[in-house]
C-alpha cells in the first residue's frame, strides 16, 4: 500500500514538472498536455498505483476536464467498430465458458487420445488452437490446464522433472498463441490491426479475408510446434493412467443435445422473452421445430407481377378488393428465432419439420437488418426502447 502511494505521488509530481517545461517546438500546448496524460496513464497502469479499470476511465474523462478535447468527441473515439468487435469477442468468450461447450471439446479431445501421451498433447494443442482462434488465449488456457493437471497428477508427473509435464506446459500455451492469429476474433490485437490498417493505409481486410489466410497458418504451425515439443520433451511413459476419470467427466456432460437454436445477429431487437416463448411452444406442442414469424406489413393479396407496359388490369383479385382491415392476416418468417430438434436436423437437414409451429413475434422485435434503412430503423427503435 505504501509503495503504491509513493508511486501515485511520484507520477503526479512528474506530470506537474513536465507540464511546467516549455512546449517543444512544433507542438501545441494541448498536444503537450496530451502526451503528459498518456505518459501518466501508462505509469499508473504499470505501477498499479490506481486500479487499472479506474485509471482507464479517469484518463478518458481528464482530457475533457482540461479542455483538450470536448467530451462528446473524446467518447466518439471509442465508438469504433474495433472497440465493439473486441467487446463482442469477450461476450462470446464468456458464453463459451458458461455453456460448457469449450470444456466439452477439451474433454472429447482427451478421450480420443485413448491414453497415448503423444496423441493427447497433439489433440489438446489442436483443441486449444482452434478455440483460441475465436476466443481469447487466457480463457482457453484456463479450460485446458485443469484437464492437463488431472492427467499429470494421475501419472505422478513431478513438477520440474517430468518431461511430459514440460511438454504439456510448453505446448499448450504455444498452441493458444498460434491459434490467436486464425481469425480477427482470436485476439484484440487482430481487430486493432484491421482498424489501424483501415484508418492509416486505407486497406480493408474483412473477417473472411483474414480467416482464409490465418486458419491455414494455424493448422500448419500447430503440428509443427507439437513435433518439436514432443522431440524436445519426449514422454517418459508409453500410456497414460487415469484416463477413466477424464472419460467420466466427459460422460457427465452428456453426449447429445436435444435441440439447436439459431439466433441470427441481424435481428438485434429479439428479446429473451421471444426465445422463451419459442421453447414453450416447442414443449407444449411436442413440436420438432419452432420458427419465429411476424405479420406482414402489406397483404400479399395486394401483390402481383406486372406486364411490360405496367398495366394494372387484374392486378388485384376481386376477392381482395376491399378495406385492408377485412383481409385475412398473413405472416412471414422473420429470421429472428429458429429452434429445431437435433434428430430432425441430422436426418433431414432442415429447420422446418412436419410438426413445426410458429412463434408469433411483434413487428418491432422482428426487424431484420439487411441494408442501411433497416439499420436506421433498428437504431431508432432501440433508442425508443432505451428512452435515448
Amino acid at each position: 500500500m505504501q509503495k503504491k502511494l509513493v508511486c501515485f505521488i511520484g507520477i503526479i509530481i512528474l506530470s506537474l514538472v513536465l507540464n511546467l517545461l516549455p512546449t517543444p517546438e512544433g507542438l501545441t500546448p494541448k498536444g503537450h498536455m496530451s502526451i503528459i496524460f498518456m505518459l501518466a496513464a501508462v505509469l499508473f497502469w504499470v505501477t498499479e498505483a490506481l486500479p487499472i479499470a479506474f485509471a482507464a476511465i479517469l484518463f478518458t474523462v481528464l482530457p475533457a476536464v482540461f479542455h483538450i478535447v470536448p467530451l462528446p468527441k473524446m467518447m466518439s473515439n471509442f465508438a469504433t467498430p474495433t472497440v465493439f468487435f473486441v467487446f463482442a469477442m469477450f461476450v462470446v468468450s464468456i458464453a463459451f465458458q458458461n455453456s460448457g461447450f469449450s470444456r466439452r471439446i477439451v474433454l472429447w479431445a482427451s478421450v480420443k487420445s485413448r491414453g497415448n501421451p503423444g496423441k493427447l498433447l497433439l489433440y489438446l494443442m489442436l483443441a486449444g488452437g482452434i478455440l483460441s482462434s475465436i476466443l481469447a488465449d487466457i480463457p482457453v488456457m484456463a479450460m485446458l490446464v485443469p484437464v492437463a493437471l488431472v492427467i499429470l497428477q494421475n501419472n505422478k508427473c513431478e513438477p520440474g522433472t517430468s518431461s511430459f509435464g514440460r511438454a504439456m506446459m510448453v505446448g499448450l500455451p504455444f498452441a493458444c498463441l498460434i491459434g490467436g492469429v486464425g481469425t480477427p476474433a482470436g485476439s484484440s490485437m487482430n481487430a486493432m490491426t484491421i482498424g489501424l490498417l483501415k484508418d492509416t493505409a486505407h486497406v480493408n481486410i474483412s473477417f473472411l479475408d483474414w480467416t482464409c489466410v490465418g486458419m491455414p497458418i494455424v493448422f500448419i504451425l500447430i503440428p509443427i510446434a507439437w513435433f518439436f515439443t514432443i522431440k524436445a520433451y519426449p514422454p517418459e511413459m508409453d500410456s497414460l493412467a487415469g484416463m477413466g476419470m477424464v472419460e467420466q467427466e466427459y460422460e457427465k456432460l452428456g453426449k447429445e443435445f436435444d435441440t439447436l437454436a439459431v439466433l441470427q445477429p441481424t435481428s438485434p431487437l429479439r428479446t429473451c422473452q421471444d426465445i422463451r416463448s419459442a421453447y414453450r411452444i416447442l414443449e407444449e406442442k411436442q413440436a420438432d421445430s419452432v420458427v419465429g414469424v411476424c405479420e406482414v406489413e402489406h397483404s400479399p393479396l395486394w401483390s402481383n407481377t406486372l406486364p411490360e407496359d405496367g398495366c394494372l388490369k387484374g392486378f388485384i383479385r376481386e376477392d381482395a378488393n376491399g378495406p385492408r382491415q377485412k383481409l385475412s392476416s398473413y405472416y412471414r418468417i422473420n429470421g429472428a428465432v429458429y429452434i429445431v430438434s437435433v434428430p430432425l436436423l441430422l436426418k433431414k437437414g432442415t429447420l422446418y419439420g412436419e410438426r413445426g409451429y410458429a412463434c408469433i413475434m411483434s413487428k418491432e422485435h422482428s426487424i431484420d437488418i439487411d441494408d442501411e434503412l433497416d439499420f436506421a430503423m433498428a437504431e431508432f427503435l432501440l433508442g425508443h426502447i432505451l428512452h435515448l
